[in-house]
């Protein structure tokens, strides 16, 4: 999208309240998915930050997908991490605890991904954060007993904690999980963890799909309140998934800005659509052509709608 039709948008929006300042919001970044093949997106954003250095202010974590991850090449991956390391920014991986037609339960999740983390500690990966990639969402769409999925999604958490050192967020669907069932999740989930002696997540993180039916922005803030009741952190993803409704991953997540306005602990600025968008660097605009990965986040924080 260009500039003037940004431009336009924003003054559409404005009557709208931003979010108020609070307490320690960070964006966390994980640009375009390449669906398994070479991590271009993400290593353009980890071994150029001196192109994003406004947004590098306020970034706490920095991440891709496990298969994306795999696809890259040990150097590449050494001098980003690297980067990373000097930054003091967080690795976050997004992988499946739960996947029916694919990695299956808890055990074979956790043996899918035990490479991938081992092979990018060995690299010199800094802390590294797991997001959980829906096991809630991914369960159910296969008619599994929810119950059953908390009890897999524990296995997997048993097995990861116990052979390496990383956080872990939870990340589920809204509104194809309705606000009750997400909040029955986190505090399920919870309560499982504690009674296996396992340590749970400390993050919750909603994908909020805005072209579907039946969901409310008080929905949205009663599962944050649960995430802190719980005295785990809520994150907020923005950009995809995009409506069809909407032309594309910036101006979707510029759409959503001046309406989130909870301030959430995490803004998660996350693609995964094909080719959208098509840069990642850097966070200033040329004043032609589509927006970059980082300036949509860049301009997203100049205009108010990022806290801090």
């Amino acid at each position: 999208m260009t500039r003037t039709r940004f431009t336009w948008a924003v003054f559409l929006l404005a009557s709208f309240t931003f979010a108020a300042v609070a307490r320690g919001q960070s964006m966390s970044l994980i640009p375009k998915a390449e669906f398994g093949g070479y991590p271009y997106s993400f290593l353009d954003a980890c071994n150029n930050m001196s192109q994003w250095p406004n947004v590098l202010s306020v970034t706490s974590d920095l991440g891709s997908f496990v298969a994306d991850l795999n696809a890259g090449d040990d150097s590449s991956l050494s001098t980003c991490f690297s980067n990373m390391q000097e930054a003091g920014l967080e690795l976050t991986i997004e992988a499946a605890a739960v996947q029916p037609g694919g990695c299956g339960g808890g055990v074979g999740c956790y043996n899918s991904l035990a490479s991938t983390l081992t092979r990018m500690i060995n690299l010199g990966a800094p802390a590294i954060r797991i997001r959980l990639q829906e096991p809630l969402t991914d369960g159910r769409e296969a008619g599994w007993n929810d119950g059953d999925i908390v009890n897999e999604t524990v296995t997997f958490l048993a097995w990861l904690r116990s052979n390496y050192s990383v956080q872990v967020t939870s990340v589920e669907a809204y509104p194809y999980n309705s606000a009750s069932s997400l909040n029955w999740w986190m505090s399920a989930l919870k309560i499982s963890c504690d009674g296996a002696g396992v340590q749970p997540p400390d993050n919750f993180e909603l994908d909020h799909d805005l072209n579907a039916s039946g969901w409310s922005w008080s929905d949205v803030w009663s599962m944050q309140g649960q995430a802190h009741s719980l005295g785990w952190g809520f994150g907020y993803i923005f950009g995809s998934p995009v409506p069809s409704w909407q032309q594309s991953w910036a101006a979707n997540a510029f759409a959503q800005g001046p309406y989130v306005t909870g301030a959430p602990d995490v803004y998660t600025f996350e693609s995964w659509e094909s080719s959208d968008p098509s840069t990642t660097i850097p966070e200033t605009y040329s004043g032609s052509g589509p927006w970059s990965f980082m300036f949509t986040a860049n301009d997203f924080r100049n205009v108010g709608y990022f806290p801090r």
